[in-house]
């Protein structure tokens, strides 16, 4: 009888280990499951499952033990949301540093404006007006400029410029006198690099180009006692010129440069009114430009 017993306990404790291990892996499975559908956002319902439980019956002579099927509920297991912590995007900005102007480049296309002082002849004008206002035979001129390296050390450039003069005199209590002398011009010119250094250049020019000069002169009585008179001539003739400048390189895009020129302009076809005035006086413009002028490279 005892081995009986113990027999029938050995089996009951197997059997117990085997529901154990089987309810442990149903579990896990529909744990899995759960977990998986949960992921795939799919409702999970409960399921009702029967758990194996020990139950000793207390009989003589002997006990007797029993393995019941109890009925339990399987609550699936919910599980945290899953966040997503977006990660921080870092855009990160090369560093763009500025390199130096090739020394080639400074020989490529220049753009210069610049200011001179003309000395000009106007021996016939001077002749006929200076008892009046003196000497008017310096003249402030403007200039713009362009240059393009054709070969080495030979650049071709376009310059315009213009230039004036004027004079107001009281020749009396109410009679005033007005001389008033501009021109204009537009040319192109050969420069050649004599000493070409980092820092300096010495360079000569030839030029060629067209002049417009004009003079005006007027004379008012505001008192109206005489009549006034107004003279206003113009007339234009091709010039050419020559030229030193000097010029010093600030940085690799910037220079500043000093020349002289000579330009012989000599205009002797003064007009009124688009008819020749053979009486007119010569504008002679020839003269030497002292110049000043800045230069950007490209």
């Amino acid at each position: 009888m005892k081995s009986l017993v113990i027999i029938l306990s050995l089996l009951s404790v197997l059997s117990s280990v085997a529901f154990t291990a089987t309810l442990t892996q149903n579990s896990q499975s529909k744990h899995q499951s759960a977990v998986s559908k949960l992921l795939t956002k799919k409702p999970v319902s409960s399921k009702i499952v029967l758990a194996p439980i020990k139950v000793t019956v207390k009989s003589t002579p002997t006990p007797v033990v029993k393995i019941v099927q109890k009925p339990i509920i399987l609550k699936p297991v919910v599980n945290a949301p899953i966040v997503i912590k977006p990660r921080p995007i870092i855009a990160t900005i090369p560093k763009i540093e500025a390199s130096p102007v090739a020394e080639s480049l400074s020989k490529g296309f220049d753009l210069s404006v610049g200011a001179a002082l003309r000395m000009a002849s106007l021996s016939a004008l001077n002749n006929a007006y200076a008892s009046t206002f003196g000497k008017m035979d310096v003249l402030l001129e403007s200039n713009v400029e362009a240059s393009w390296l054709l070969v080495d050390d030979l650049r071709f450039g376009l310059r315009f410029a213009s230039g004036q003069n004027s004079a107001t005199k009281k020749t009396a209590s109410t009679v005033y006198e007005d001389l008033s002398i501009r021109y204009s011009s537009l040319g192109g010119y050969l420069r050649w690099d004599l000493i070409r250094e980092p820092s300096f250049i010495v360079a000569t020019e030839v030029g060629l180009g067209y002049v417009l000069g004009e003079y005006a002169y007027s004379k008012v009585d505001e008192s109206g006692v005489s009549p006034n008179l107004q003279t206003l001539r113009q007339g234009g003739v091709v010039a050419v010129n020559i030229g030193l400048m000097t010029m010093w390189n600030i940085n690799p895009v910037w220079r500043w440069g000093l020349g002289v020129r000579y330009e012989l302009a000599n205009i002797k076809d003064l007009r009124r009114s688009n008819a020749t005035d053979l009486s007119s006086q010569a504008l002679d413009l020839s003269g030497i430009d002292v110049a000043l002028s800045t230069t950007l490279l490209f």
